[in-house]
């Protein structure tokens, strides 16, 4: 049964509800429904980080349109080579194909928008469809590298009627509406419709691989449109108005460490250090003199409460953290995912940050439907996906096992036990 926006909680009306990736890395093709919290899980190499790298190179083209196609995968993190370098492998097509299936806010029925790109040497496309709701459309779009946004490059606009009867524009592009659509608010629904998977991405947002803070003051510098290094962090906590942002920050700092953070002004203009507070004793220190777990905590916390974000994505969130700490991260994202419509996409080798989720789920805390679990592994060269099902006391199909393999194996060798 389709159910309006408005009598759904808001994140289900905002959100990327599906990833596709295909020839990309060791993915030949890859279909992954999203939920509140998405989990990847499986062994070094087994493609966990593709598919977060496949999302970032599409998140680049959405905000950096003006490249070449080699320019496209020179990541904010990582550069990872050219298009051949980072085309399958082991895949039969030319091309490269990523894309997502997303959600506007407020819009009728929930109405899903696909948005595909197709990168290919010599031919770039994209391609936007739906085909629910009241407006069934489908947009196949020849796109030059680098794109200047001057192109009018529309093959064909469908609709049940294929009848045309005026022009709007889309990001650069003229994009002929279908019959029926004639009134502006008709428009303004079907540009938010064409502009949910971009307003998805725009507010996507990466933790950066290397976290934590290294010095105890910082200046407050120039942020670009993704904050990614320590001096962007630091700068954005020091100088948005983050009173909520804080208060919510804090608020789960002090519950997995019982410290809250501080930032303090020295009187030197522009020149300020960040500081946590013990609530139990009172005492100060500079975060870079506390332990790797806290330091990289408000690292990540900082870049989940960031402004207008809506998909958090993190690498190996559990790296520096004691078992208890991770344990306690996975309850925190289960809390803002619910708290503040947010969504997460994980990759992890934890079996603790699974394990909490899976008790939040028996407990109640949130719905099984809405925490998805992907076990990856390799087989000739391409990576295998397969869905672990939770149900709702919190029992997963397939059950922990690979992650316990290697220490079973290891405990059958000491005590000398013999299937």
């Amino acid at each position: 049964m389709q159910v309006a926006c408005s009598e759904k909680k808001p994140y289900f009306c905002k959100m990327i509800r599906e990833i596709h990736i295909e020839n990309f890395r060791s993915i030949n093709r890859a279909d992954l429904p999203l939920g509140k919290i998405t989990v990847l899980t499986g062994a070094n190499n087994s493609g966990k980080s593709s598919i977060l790298y496949g999302l970032m190179v599409l998140q680049d083209f959405v905000m950096n349109p003006n490249q070449t196609l080699e320019e496209l995968f020179a990541l904010p993190f990582i550069n990872l080579g050219g298009f051949e370098e980072v085309k399958s492998k082991y895949g039969n097509s030319d091309k490269i194909k990523l894309g997502i299936t997303a959600s506007p806010n407020d819009i009728w029925e929930y109405h899903n928008t696909s948005y595909n790109l197709g990168l290919g040497k010599g031919h770039t496309h994209l391609d936007l469809k739906s085909k629910e709701g009241d407006l069934a459309f489908r947009m196949h779009l020849n796109i030059g590298l680098p794109y200047t946004g001057m192109n009018r490059a529309i093959d064909k606009v469908l609709d049940k009627n294929v009848l045309l009867n005026q022009d709007i524009s889309w990001n650069g592009f003229q994009v002929e509406t279908p019959l029926g659509v004639h009134d502006n608010d008709q428009i303004a629904k079907l540009l938010s419709v064409l502009n949910a998977p971009v307003l998805s991405l725009v507010t996507t947002d990466f933790v950066p691989f290397t976290r934590g803070f290294t010095k105890p003051y910082y200046n407050i510098v120039p942020m670009t449109g993704l904050v990614n290094s320590e001096d962007e962090i630091a700068t954005m906590l020091k100088t948005e108005n983050l009173a909520d942002t804080m208060g919510a920050l804090n608020r789960h700092l002090e519950e997995l460490t019982g410290r809250i953070l501080k930032v303090s002004s020295n009187g030197t203009p522009g020149l300020f250090s960040l500081k946590t507070v013990n609530q139990k004793t009172g005492a100060s220190n500079f975060l870079v003199n506390e332990g790797s777990g806290t330091n990289q905590l408000v690292t990540i916390l900082a870049k989940i409460f960031q402004y207008n974000k809506s998909l958090t994505c993190i690498d190996e969130p559990e790296i520096h953290l004691h078992p208890s700490l991770v344990k306690g991260l996975a309850n925190s994202f289960v809390d803002i995912a619910n708290e503040y419509s947010r969504q997460f996409l994980v990759s992890t080798h934890s079996e603790h940050f699974v394990q909490a989720l899976l008790e939040k789920v028996a407990e109640g805390a949130i719905d099984p439907d809405d925490v998805k679990v992907y076990h990856l592994t390799v087989k000739d060269g391409n990576t295998e996906i397969e869905r672990q099902e939770i149900n709702s006391k919190g029992q997963i199909s397939g059950g922990l096992a690979h992650f316990y393999a290697q220490e079973l194996s290891g405990l059958k060798s000491i005590f000398k036990i013999v299937d």
